[in-house]
C-alpha cells in the first residue's frame, strides 16, 4: 500500500507540472493584457510599467515562465490583487474554515 502512494505521489509530480504549464501558456495566449486588467483602462502608464515590471511581462517569454515556476513553487501565487497577503495563504485559512463546517455537518449528521 505504501508502494501504491509513493508511486501515486511521484505521478503527481508531472501532472502538476504540465496543468501549471498549461495555465501559463493560456494566460499568454488569451487576448489582453494582464496588467491592464488589473490597473484597469486608465491613463495610468507608470502604474502599468511598474504593474508590468512586477509581473515580469516585460521580459522574454522563458524568463516569464521561470518566474511564474519560482513563484508557484514558493506558494505565491499572486499578491496584486486587493488581498493584503498572498493566495496561498488566504486559501489556507478559507481551506480551515472549510474543514470546520465539514466537521460540524458530520456531527449533525450522525
Amino acid at each position: 500500500m505504501t508502494r501504491y502512494l509513493l508511486r501515486r505521489l511521484i505521478q503527481l509530480i508531472p501532472t502538476i507540472f504540465g496543468i501549471y504549464t498549461f495555465t501559463f501558456f493560456l494566460m499568454r495566449v488569451l487576448p489582453g493584457d494582464p496588467a491592464t486588467i488589473l490597473v484597469g483602462f486608465r491613463d495610468d502608464e507608470q502604474a502599468l510599467a511598474r504593474l508590468r515590471s512586477s509581473m515580469h511581462l516585460d521580459e522574454p517569454l522563458l524568463n516569464q515562465y521561470v518566474a511564474f515556476l519560482q513563484n508557484g513553487i514558493r506558494g505565491d501565487l499572486d499578491d496584486r490583487g486587493n488581498t493584503d497577503g498572498v493566495v496561498a495563504k488566504l486559501t489556507g485559512d478559507l481551506s480551515q474554515d472549510s474543514r470546520l463546517i465539514g466537521d460540524d455537518q458530520a456531527q449533525v449528521i450522525s
